[in-house]
């Protein structure tokens, strides 16, 4: 009896890719029906599966989202099978459809029709097209195997037709025939691959008018998908291969590529490969355009050995890119032109090469660097050729540009003979560094020779000029031997001497070896160094003198993990810091910096004291789990600092700022280097910030300071400044979300106190700061103020005078990326108090009113009104008293609303000036009441008088418009002589009488009512004094002595 009638296999959303690796994703669900009643009669396979997770291949899916099967047959006669249904419907809309067969003498045969094939729904890398046609496959268990298809439809919006017959007779494929074809563009193979015995391959390939993205496009952003248009290549090639090993293959390849474009360059070129027996040389040429360039190469080549030559020349580097970017290069720019001869054998010790060529390069780009021009030859022994034969190398590079440095020029030399050659070079540059390019000059020099298994050279010098003029050289040494042995990568460096940074540096043991574990070992002895003269020149500015002597030591060995000890130490005397007061001792008594690194455990051990610097000293543990610490290293330690004098620190604050007092702190280190644990307390006494320029002098200052892990505590913070203090407390957090606050309180805090600017503030305000940002809010008041626009601020250079640095590389190959934006909010109320006096360009005046001061993410905003509280202005020559001055604020601070006006004291009329605009757009006229002729206005302004009975002998008006052009807006030279003689009036004048006497007329205002004058003609022997009091506006009282005694009352009543 037939054991098995009916089988059922149900599936829910079964996943292939958990199955086995490299199978696609899919949530297969359906079922298999098996129905075989008996051994003898017809059974039946039905298989119904549906996809839901039907996709592209380059998504690792599987593109079929249905799938039916229907296969009949009978248990006792395996051989004959009929497929009467195949139904598959295919991802993007496609469908294969098909019905075959088994027969009992073996004969297959499968007819299947596609319809609506989409390529591009079965892998996005595909190009855009749709199939439809006929496909057959049929074949024996000894016949051969046949492929026919034709298959057609569209390809990128143009007509495709794809038509192939193959057919196998054994271990042999036969193409008969396989063509695409796309309107003008043909893709055509015929051949023969034969697997049996010696394999081989015969082929014939013709392509015209052919673009490779007809077929594949690629991943969307691919270098392949980005390869610019258009691109029609016409080749023919002819393959004859045979051979089982890569040792044994003989034959031919010639590949012709006609002309046509690549990258939407013209190309066209030649490849011709043959070795007509295994034990001939395989010959190669190579012949090929792109652009503007051009690559020949020819040559042999055996198992063991590769001799040819080759040249190179590129008008335009820039062509290649796109081709660059599919071998995975950076993009170069340029020119080019090479030759080459070489040769390459394989030894024991691995591959040797030789030859001799030259190298041109003009304005080239390449992996970030710049080059204007480099020039290169060479002439190396070639493998197997005379054991010494002659050795030449020369290289000169000229402006060669990166964003981490600039060589001027760049020169390398070697001449002699593979045993015996000389070496020089030399270099010329600079570092870029944001405040001030390094320096960089280096020159090398030595003697040289190669055995066969190792380099040996002598350095006669290796010189590398100072960073920075007048600083020690970064490195100088003389007569070093070095070994450098191939097998194994193996260099060392005899026992010798080097002055590094003008410290003297010896060393006993200097090796560095290669190979599966690269390992560094040095053992170095510092030499007793003089500090004093070498700070001297790194900071020659700053005053360093001094005996202090140094000495040390290091040892290292640095392979798959380090081992390190390293001691500098204080061995004898002291420095001296000269400043303004004259010289002081640090009186060093301590210097002492030590580390050990063994076992992966870091140890750090620093010591210094001085008797006016202080003390610091310390031990810290670090156990970094890699080879280098890093911020998530453990860490445990001590800290202990006190600094008996703070004015020896002043050399690490900005110049002309003074520092003074002591400090001292004692700190538990915990947790890790990027956030460490600090537990202890600091403080100081006797603070004092000083600067005598700008005019600062804080002193009697002191802070304690609490650290509790990661909190921060600051319970006192004090210090005076004139009668005043500045006080502050508030708390700060140190881990990972670092933050502070800070509250801070001024009582007649005297800010600033030089002659020209003196601030006296009070008031309070609350400092938040954290990683995002920072927060001000408070209230301030001036107490008391002055500032003086008539004195001279610090000494600058002039306006014509401006500072060149030198050119920079403005296109760095990696922008850096943006900073993160912090977050700036500023709330402060600003009182001018009832003292803020403003002086000078012909103001004196004092300000009062209040400002608010805001910001929150945007630019500073200032609102708010200040007022001009009497004072004068001198404008035409004259000092005029200011009845109003308004200056309105209402968001940008520098351009402030005015309204000024300021008028002519003790006059019968009100004259004067009015200012009006903005700051940047002033509106500067003439004022009169009642109102006037502007002729009338300036009389009065000038002369004090009506403009009646002037006439031409009149030169006081002149003289006063004169005084005002001079003058400008300020006080001008005849305006500072008066005031230095105590004058407010000094003129010449003509008498109105018939002599036309010239008259001096000089004048002082005593105060607002009084006045004293006197006048004399130039032809009398005797003058007059006037005395003149206001009594009112219309009444003046006037005493005169001297030729005329008189007393005068005048009233004065002036009409239309």
């Amino acid at each position: 009896a037939w054991p098995l009638q009916a089988l059922r296999v149900q599936a829910d959303r079964l996943d292939l890719a958990g199955l086995a690796a490299g199978l696609p994703h899919t949530a297969l669900s359906g079922s298999a029906s098996l129905q075989a009643t008996a051994y003898d009669a017809e059974a039946s396979l039905q298989v119904e599966l549906n996809n839901a997770t039907a996709g592209r291949w380059d998504q690792h899916a599987l593109p079929v989202s249905r799938l039916t099967l229907a296969l009949t047959g009978r248990p006792d006669q395996p051989s004959r099978l009929r497929l009467t249904r195949l139904d598959a419907a295919l991802a993007g809309g496609g469908r294969v459809q098909g019905q075959g067969r088994l027969d009992a003498n073996g004969r297959w045969q499968l007819d299947a029709r596609v319809e609506g094939l989409r390529p591009e729904a079965l892998d996005a890398r595909a190009a855009p097209a749709r199939l439809d046609g006929p496909l057959t496959l049929s074949g024996s268990e000894t016949g051969p195997l046949a492929v026919h298809t034709d298959l057609a439809g569209t390809l990128q919006e143009r007509p495709l037709r794809l038509q192939a017959r193959v057919r196998s007779e054994g271990r042999a494929w036969q193409i008969e025939d396989a063509r695409l074809t796309s309107a003008d563009a043909t893709l055509q193979a015929s051949g023969r691959i034969d697997m049996s015995g010696s394999p081989r391959l015969q082929a014939q390939l013709q392509l015209r008018q052919f673009d490779p993205h007809l077929l594949w496009r690629g991943a969307p952003g691919s270098p392949w998908a980005r390869l610019p248009g258009p691109t029609r290549l016409n080749i023919d090639a002819d393959l004859d291969l045979g051979g089982r090993r890569a040792a044994d293959v003989t034959g031919r390849v010639d590949a012709r590529l006609l002309p046509g474009q690549l990258a939407g360059l013209p190309v066209d070129g030649r490849v011709l490969l043959q070795r007509p027996l295994p034990s001939d040389a395989a010959g190669f040429e190579l012949d090929a355009r792109l652009g503007s360039s051009r690559l020949q190469a020819s040559g042999q080549g055996r198992p063991e050995t590769i001799t040819g030559s080759a040249s190179l020349k590129a008008g335009a580097l820039a062509e290649l890119n796109p081709l660059l970017a599919l071998l995975g290069q950076p993009p170069v720019a340029g020119q080019a032109d090479a030759e080459a001869r070489y040769q390459a054998v394989r030894t024991p010790q691995g591959w040797q090469a030789g030859g001799s060529g030259r190298l041109s390069l003009a304005n080239a780009k390449a992996f970030g660097a710049t080059v204007a021009s480099a020039q290169g030859r060479w002439e190396l022994p070639l493998p197997g050729a005379d054991a010494d034969g002659p050795v030449a190398l020369s290289l000169e590079l000229t402006r060669l540009q990166h964003p981490r440095a600039t060589l001027d020029s760049a020169r390398l030399d070697l001449q002699g003979r593979r045993s015996a050659h000389e070496l020089k070079a030399t270099l010329r540059g600079s570092l870029p560094r944001e405040a001030q390019d390094l320096a960089l000059d280096a020159r090398l020099q030595g003697r040289g020779g190669w055995d066969g298994q190792a380099w040996t050279a002598r350095i006669a010098c290796l010189d590398i000029g100072p960073l920075r003029p007048g600083t020690p050289a970064l490195l100088s040494a003389r007569d070093i031997g070095l070994r450098w042995l191939v097998s194994g990568m193996q260099i060392t460096a005899e026992p010798g001497r080097a002055e590094v940074g003008g410290a003297a540096l010896r060393w006993q043991a200097l090796a560095w070896s290669g190979g599966d574990t690269p390992e560094l070992r040095a053992e170095l002895q510092l030499d007793a160094l003089s500090v004093a003269p070498l700070l001297a020149r790194w900071q020659p500015d700053f005053g360093w003198g001094g005996d202090l002597q140094l000495t040390g030591h290091a040892s290292l060995r640095l392979n798959e993990r380090l081992t390190a000890e390293l001691l500098v130490e204080r061995q004898s005397g002291d420095l001296r810091v000269t400043d303004e007061f004259g010289p002081r001792a640090l009186g060093l008594t301590d210097l002492r910096i030590a580390l050990n690194v063994r076992d992966g455990v870091w140890q750090l051990a620093q010591g210094f004291a001085g008797k006016d610097l202080g003390s610091l000293g310390g031990a810290l543990t670090l156990r970094p789990r890699g080879l280098w610490p890093d911020a998530a290293t453990p860490m445990e330690g001590v800290l202990q600092a006190n600094v008996a004098d703070l004015a020896t620190w002043g050399r690490w604050v900005p110049a002309g700022w003074r520092l003074g007092g002591h400090a001292a702190a004692t700190v538990q280190v915990g947790g890790r280097l990027g956030a460490p644990d600090l537990n202890g307390r600091a403080e100081g006494e006797g603070l004092a910030l000083r600067h005598l320029l700008y005019g600062v002098d804080v002193t009697e200052g002191r802070f304690a300071l609490d650290l509790k892990g990661q909190h921060a505590e600051l319970s006192t913070l004090e210090a005076r400044a004139g009668e005043g203090w500045l006080r502050a407390s508030g708390r700060a957090e140190l881990g990972a979300q670092p933050g502070a606050r800070l509250q801070i309180s001024a009582d007649r805090l005297r800010v600033l106190s030089r002659v020209d600017r003196r601030i006296v503030a009070s008031g309070d305000a609350t400092l938040d700061l954290d990683a995002k940002g920072l927060r001000l809010d408070g209230r301030l008041r001036a107490d008391e103020g002055l500032f003086d626009f008539s004195h001279a601020d610090a000494p600058a250079l002039a306006d014509d005078v401006s500072v060149q640095r030198g050119a920079r590389d403005s296109q760095p190959a990696t922008p850096a990326a943006p900073k993160t934006a912090r977050q700036t909010a500023v709330s402060l109320a600003v009182d001018f108090g009832r003292d803020f006096k403003v002086k000078g360009r012909g103001l004196a005046t004092t300000l009062r009113g209040e400002l608010q001061i805001a910001q929150n993410g945007g630019p500073l905003r200032v609102t708010g009104k200040l007022r001009a509280d009497g004072g004068q202005y001198a404008a035409y020559g004259q000092k005029l008293d200011i009845e109003r001055g308004d200056i309105s604020f209402s968001g940008a601070f520098d351009n402030p609303a005015l309204d000024l006006l300021a008028v002519r004291p003790n006059l019968d009329v009100r004259v004067g000036v009015r200012v009006a605009g903005t700051a940047l757009a002033p509106r500067v006229s003439l004022y009169a009441e009642p109102d006037m002729a502007e002729t009338d206005k300036l009389s009065w302004l000038l002369m004090g008088r009506g403009p009646e009975g002037l006439g031409r002998t009149d030169t006081a008006l002149l003289q006063r418009a004169a005084l005002a052009l001079v003058s400008g807006e300020g006080e001008g030279p005849t305006g500072r002589v008066l005031r230095n003689l105590g004058l407010d009036e000094l003129s010449l004048a003509q008498s109105d009488d018939n002599t036309r006497a010239t008259i001096v007329r000089l004048g002082k205002q005593l105060s607002r009512r009084w006045y004293v004058g006197y006048e004399r003609s130039l032809n009398a022997t005797t003058g007059s004094w006037q005395l003149i009091y206001r009594i009112a506006q219309r009444f003046t009282l006037r005493a005169q002595g001297g030729d005329d005694n008189a007393l005068d009352v005048i009233w004065q009543w002036k009409w239309n």
